[in-house]
């Protein structure tokens, strides 16, 4: 009986520790996507999810103005994103992809994307909290990255901001 409690605490331990694993940002594969039938907001947001559901993304945003998208994954599996998106009886096709090089500067734009935000308009509103599925590690970790770049994005086009922070901190 010892035996058996013991082996259930390592396995009740190790489901923990892989629960949340989030792979580094080096490992991150970024592609930008032509998709068709994604004509609304809720589409938008509905594909989104359910890639996230699935586990074929980490992160995803899909344009309905223009059918372009950004998926975001820790693998090379845009062969599975396609025949998943195209093979959902949504009415979604992948026209055609192209991989794409994961700036701050990009991840940004897909994060705003994602909250139907256009970059403009990103200044004068607060950013919004996005949820990513119950992984509370990960949708801390893609806001606080987007945040970062939002902010500094502010004080490049805003320097006068900059001047008055650095002395209140001095």
């Amino acid at each position: 009986m010892k035996k058996i409690l013991i082996v259930f605490a390592f396995l009740i331990q190790t489901c923990f520790l892989f629960a949340q694993t989030i792979p580094d940002r080096t490992q991150w594969h970024t592609w930008k996507i032509h998709i068709s039938g994604v004509d609304s907001p809720s589409k938008a947001d509905y594909l989104s999810r359910s890639l996230e559901k699935m586990n074929l993304v980490l992160f995803s945003a899909f344009s309905y103005l223009d059918g372009n998208g950004f998926v975001v994954s820790s693998m090379l599996n845009i062969d599975n994103i396609i025949s998943y998106t195209n093979n959902s009886g949504k009415g979604f096709y992948i026209d055609e992809f192209e991989i794409a090089d994961l700036t701050d500067s990009l991840f940004l734009n897909i994060y705003l994307l994602r909250n139907n935000i256009m970059i403009n308009n990103a200044f004068n509103q607060k950013l919004p909290y996005l949820r990513v599925g119950a992984n509370s590690e990960l949708s801390d970790l893609l806001f606080s990255i987007a945040r970062n770049e939002l902010l500094r994005r502010f004080y490049v086009l805003n320097p006068q901001y900059r001047s008055v922070e650095d002395e209140q901190n001095n």
